[in-house]
């Protein structure tokens, strides 16, 4: 199936001259024209934005803005926006909560509302032993923004030791819970000798002493840990982890038993995102395994990117792509052709992961691989966070194509080397992407990345036959509407129109709706083009549809979607078959307006069409 809907992204021209520093009087100026914004829809007052980040570079600047909703911060809501010398936008990328989901978070702010307390006695009813280590705060979550189903709801956020947790403030649910454990250099390595310590009370080395020699696991942390922060600072001058000489700290002989037992049997290592030090069972410390560890924190600090899904996928495949940099620039381990691109080749298992062929650990190396972890409800730790670990096999095979070069999927691509692509894979995550990207959004980052680094016509050719490869290119165009939200009533038919101002042919089409009704049974769903044709994406009188649900949300009809309606549960989210094929309109103008209309047929209940989206090709 192909890869649908990424977050909205707009492509300008690059202008040449030197750009002066951004003024407070600019970065007021782009909030206002993206908040009047019409393909964001955050028209609504209760909608803001705050300045989250800046970075000015000789001929642009990037501006990062987290979005508000009546006051609350919204999870993982941000907007990306990239300004010429000009201060005119030449990139943006968006998730955020719009002006048609508004009724639902007003519902819930009128709501009585459980506290703080009431939130962390929720999480120790599963987890007797977490440990609050942030302030409860409240805010709006909004699933989409994070690859999930459902309209936005009031959440606590709360950070354990371990977890990133929000419980609904009004039920008391978790509704979404993640692991947060993924200067000059001041290295600080611990031994726990396989205890679960916490206390940090046993440093055996700090920066400038001498080898510890006792127990290798440590002296064998303090270079590694060298080896990252040293490539880092080399290749893009950056002072650790935050770029301000953070004190990077390793746990090593870390043990997960709370018995207070000495247990040396955990294999594995972590990076913690909330206690801030990279944690390594005994017999775990490799050198890309300790920069794989190294560049969570990294990507922490950069661009946070959310542990689950395609962006946990992602995520995992950032530090796959500079764990293994690292390894093959150190000078140290086995580094030989046959070992090049494992990851932790070094370790007894002999590798845990390929970036030249993902396949042979079952993950993916395209797009439409039969080793893809299709996206979770319900992505916990059993799932893998929605296939964190598997799907990241997508970017480290297009990392392996671009660095050393090879013909894959009918396209050939050039290797670049080393330096470059670790230039390319910098500037993406120094602020072109959002919060929660999909590898749509990566593509478009990446795009953008090889414009600002100057890269000829030539080599961004090249970037494009790469991601070509793994199929995370699109040939469409994203067109959203504009008219929303609709209201839908009883025995009546509403409507909402889009304007394609394009010109071309129709060589295919797929259509995105996000709707909510209580009885969506009696619903019949109609597109329309510009030249009259119209295609049923559903029809209750098929059986498509049965009983009460929660509508339509961030459900795609694709004509190649393995299934349709009738195999699906309420309330209905990924990609369905539609009732009558969209290659319909193929061959027809995209031009026009094209109309989405919802007839309800009934008087069970009534609803509302919050957005609907097309990609044409």
């Amino acid at each position: 199936m192909k890869h649908l809907f990424g977050a909205l992204l707009i492509l300008l021209v690059v202008h040449n001259g030197a750009l002066a520093a951004l003024s407070q009087d600019d970065i007021r100026t782009t909030r206002r024209r993206l908040l009047r914004n019409r393909d964001l829809k955050m028209r609504n007052s209760v909608l803001d934005l705050a300045t989250k980040r800046v970075r000015s570079r000789q001929r642009r600047s990037t501006v990062r803005f987290e979005q508000t909703c009546a006051g609350l911060p919204v999870f993982a809501s941000s907007v990306v926006v990239q300004l010429d010398r000009k201060k005119e936008i030449e990139y943006l990328s968006s998730d955020v909560v719009h002006d048609g989901q508004l009724s639902y978070i007003f519902n819930a702010i009128d709501a009585p509302l459980i506290t703080d307390l009431d939130a962390i006695e929720t999480i120790r009813q599963t987890d007797p032993t977490a440990d609050c280590w942030s302030s409860p705060e409240l805010m709006v979550y909004s699933p989409p923004i994070v690859g999930q189903v459902g309209p936005p709801v009031l959440v606590w956020r709360i950070e354990t030791a371990a977890e990133m947790i929000l419980v609904d403030a009004a039920n008391e649910q978790i509704v979404l819970r993640y692991p947060l454990q993924t200067g000059l250099i001041d290295r600080k390595i611990y031994d726990l000798y396989c205890h679960r310590n916490w206390d940090y009370t046993n440093l055996v080395r700090k920066e400038g002493d001498a080898e510890y020699k006792a127990v290798s696991d440590v002296d064998l942390a303090y270079r590694y840990v060298g080896d990252a922060y040293d490539f880092f600072s080399r290749y893009h001058n950056r002072d650790g982890l935050d770029n301000e000489g953070l004190p990077i700290i390793c746990l090593t002989n870390y043990s997960p038993d709370a018995s207070g037992q000495a247990d040396c049997s955990y294999f594995g290592a972590f990076w913690s995102q909330s206690g801030r030090y990279l944690a390594f069972g005994p017999g775990c410390v490799f050198d890309d395994v300790v920069a794989h560890e190294y560049t969570h924190g990294i990507t922490q600090h950069m661009s946070a990117l959310i542990y689950l899904n395609e962006s946990g996928a992602i995520n995992e495949s950032f530090s796959d792509v500079w764990g293994e940099f690292i390894d093959l620039t150190n000078e140290s381990g086995n580094d030989s052709e046959e070992v090049r691109w494992l990851i932790g080749e070094d370790m007894f298992v002999g590798g845990v992961r390929s970036m030249k062929d993902p396949t042979r650990d079952q993950c993916p190396d395209k797009m439409t691989s039969e080793h893809w972890y299709p996206v979770s409800a319900n992505p916990i730790e059993e799932k893998d966070y929605g296939g964190v670990h598997t799907n990241c096999g997508v970017g480290n095979k297009l990392c392996y194509l671009m660095t050393d070069g090879d013909t894959f999927n009918g396209y050939a691509v050039e290797g670049m080397g080393i330096e470059r692509v670790a230039d390319l894979y910098y500037e993406v995550q120094d602020g072109l992407l959002v919060q929660a990207p999909d590898y749509g959004d990566l593509y478009f980052a990446l795009k953008q990345a090889a414009v600002n680094l100057g890269w000829t016509a030539g080599e961004q050719e090249n970037l494009e036959n790469a991601c070509r490869a793994v199929e995370i290119a699109s040939d469409y165009r994203l067109y959203s509407s504009a008219d929303v939200p609709v209201h839908i009533s009883d025995f009546e038919t509403a409507s909402s129109e889009l304007l394609v101002e394009d010109e071309g042919v129709v060589s295919d089409v797929n259509v995105k709706i996000e709707l909510g009704h209580l009885s969506v049974s009696d619903l019949v769903i109609t597109l329309t083009s510009p030249s009259g044709t119209s295609v049923r994406l559903i029809d209750d009188t098929a059986g498509y549809a049965s009983g009460y649900g929660y509508g339509f949300y961030g459900t795609a009809f694709d004509d190649e979607a393995p299934f349709g309606l009738e195999e699906a549960y309420e309330p209905f989210t990924g990609s369905f078959r539609p009732l009558e094929p969209l290659s319909t309109f193929n061959g027809e103008p995209a031009q026009g307006a094209w109309t989405l209309t919802i007839q309800d047929q009934t008087a069970l209940a009534w609803g509302q069409l919050f957005g609907w989206t097309l990609e044409i090709k």
